[in-house]
């Protein structure tokens, strides 16, 4: 089970953001990569270029209770925030309410992740992004719940 969600823009700004349900390690696995280009003409933004570059992508596990986090914040356009560190890499990510108002536009939820201070990528949702997320985190959950239910028996 697998959610992307693609947020290119003309100033190259844009990034792209996928959530991958992992069955052998019963978590989620997070992988963010900047844009890298912009075609004006098919107004259409590239990736490739930047997924393997560690300076401009990132890939981190979001566990069962940090999901039950961004669910929370997803259903109250409220806040949510964590941090990681393995090794010499420390990773922190936060979710907030996006004041859309004075845009004419409807809120959004801002979510975004700091790399060793240095990489930063975010994304933001809209109402319709928020339902799919909504529907994968709880369904994930609910598979790492079932499947730690099954080796529990399997003891």
């Amino acid at each position: 089970m697998q959610v992307s969600i693609y947020k290119p823009n003309a100033k190259l700004t844009g990034s792209a953001m996928s959530l991958k349900l992992s069955y052998d390690r019963d978590c989620v696995y997070l992988n963010m990569i900047q844009q890298s280009t912009w075609n004006d003409e098919t107004k259409k933004g590239g990736f490739k270029e930047n997924a393997e570059n560690p300076a401009k992508s990132l890939s981190s596990k979001i566990n069962m209770e940090e999901l039950g986090g961004i669910l929370a914040a997803l259903n109250s356009f409220g806040e949510w925030s964590a941090f990681h560190q393995y090794k010499d890499d420390k990773t922190q990510f936060s979710m907030k309410k996006w004041d859309r108002s004075s845009m004419n536009k409807p809120d959004a939820i801002s979510f975004g992740v700091t790399k060793n201070g240095s990489l930063k990528i975010g994304t933001y949702f809209e109402q319709k992004e928020i339902e799919v997320l909504k529907v994968f985190c709880q369904e994930a959950i609910k598979e790492i719940l079932w499947k730690n239910s099954e080796k529990k028996e399997e003891k």
